[in-house]
């Protein structure tokens, strides 16, 4: 409310220097309110705060039931699925829990699998090792608990076998977004068939967001040079994006509200497919 205050003050005096100080003053106090809805958001059921408080002990074999967040995404080795969890099994003991956890999957060369048909909006059951802290830690390195509750991830889990994950049901979703997931999925498959294993990585990941398929060496390259940045979708990507698409949305259409409808339509389908991080959509945002 202080913030709306603030800044209905601002433009009403927007020609005096006060205004100013009313913007920074809004800032400040949305930065404050958020920090405490950040804070007080952590309930006593987060899977975080279980193995924070010892209830559930770290690199211990759990079995959670949830619905996956977003496409499962895809990777060398298997891949990676977020999941909303709704219950726990703990030594016996069930209990409700809320949390996203990272689930990784091991690849399977098996014509059925229980995880080839996971997608957004799956409810599934798995049996896993489920881990919060660091196995070792170097000096300097951010501690790895603050780096899951930067990106939202309560914990993550290791499955060994594909037997241990079972589709229960399937939610319903929104289906546009499915739509936009599905594509990207098939954009990662039509990269890594039709170029080489090295350019569909630099590709996959520069442009729809997923490094899993980087081998080393070029990896190491990229960061030798100092450009491993573009590697990593963010508000640059966003902003020059954006800008092409208007471009070429002008050249067939004067019409502000088409140019303004098809780019912010584009460019939201696209921050939702790359994962929708902070950076990419406090950029889209700002874009819009």
């Amino acid at each position: 409310m202080i913030c709306v205050v603030s800044g209905i003050a601002a433009i009403i005096l927007e020609p005096n220097p006060i205004a100013t100080a009313i913007v920074l003053i809004a800032f400040f106090t949305a930065g404050m309110i958020s920090v405490q809805v950040e804070n007080s958001g952590v309930r006593s059921n987060r899977i975080r705060s279980l193995i924070d408080n010892g209830l559930v002990a770290t690199d211990s074999p759990v079995e959670l039931e949830g619905v996956v967040f977003r496409a499962p995404e895809p990777q060398s080795e298997g891949m990676v699925v977020d999941i909303d969890t709704s219950n726990i099994i703990y030594r016996g003991s069930d209990r409700s829990v809320a949390g996203r956890v990272r689930l990784y999957l091991p690849q399977t060369s098996e014509p059925i699998s229980s995880i080839r048909d996971l997608n957004y909006g799956s409810r599934i059951r798995v049996t896993c090792r489920i881990s919060r802290d660091d196995a070792f830690q170097n000096p300097g390195v951010r501690n790895r608990k603050e780096m899951l509750d930067r990106i939202g991830i309560d914990a993550t889990c290791s499955v060994k076998s594909d037997l241990l994950v079972e589709e229960v049901s399937v939610e319903s979703v929104f289906l546009p977004l499915k739509w936009i997931y599905d594509v990207r999925s098939n954009l990662i498959r039509i990269f890594q068939r039709e170029l080489t294993q090295p350019t569909a990585g630099v590709m996959i990941a520069s442009l729809l967001g997923n490094r899993y398929f980087l081998d080393k060496n070029t990896a190491e390259l990229f960061r030798e040079g100092g450009t491993f940045h573009i590697l990593v979708i963010s508000g640059l990507h966003i902003t020059f994006f954006g800008g092409l698409l208007l471009f070429f949305v002008r050249l067939f259409t004067g019409n502000r509200w088409i140019q303004f409808v098809v780019t912010t339509s584009i460019i939201w389908s696209y921050t939702l497919a790359v994962g929708g991080d902070l950076p990419v959509t406090r950029a889209a945002i700002m874009f819009t």
